[in-house]
């Protein structure tokens, strides 16, 4: 899927960049409620053998959950690679960035978190 360019009327008035949506206060929040959803994610990993098919199944405290589900924090199990991403969205008008964050069964790393403008 393609998506949007950025319009240049909203850097200039903004001052932001696509690669500073990861840096604004925003995406830190969402970050910083993800990381309790991506640190159970990987111990149900270690043991289970598989990730959580979804995000009801995470096992983290319902204050956690709750939290995160504030933030808008999606989880996605990727089952065809075993893998999965985790994702959310926040309003920067007149856009509305996606930061997502994600791990593939043959990658050694997880990748960093990457936000865009959409």
């Amino acid at each position: 899927m393609r998506r949007a360019a950025v319009p240049l009327a909203f850097l200039a008035i903004t001052g932001c960049s696509e690669a500073s949506f990861v840096e604004r206060p925003e995406a830190k929040e969402g970050i910083a409620a993800a990381a309790p959803i991506i640190v159970a994610v990987e111990q149900y990993r270690a043991g289970y053998g598989s990730y959580p098919p979804s995000m009801d199944t995470v096992p983290i405290q319902s204050g956690i959950r709750k939290h995160a589900n504030s933030k808008g924090i999606r989880y996605v199990a990727l089952n065809h690679v075993n893998g999965y991403t985790v994702s959310f969205d926040f309003p920067v008008p007149p856009l509305r960035p996606q930061c997502t964050y994600g791990k593939l069964e043959n990658q050694s790393k997880p990748s960093d978190w990457q936000c865009t403008g959409k």
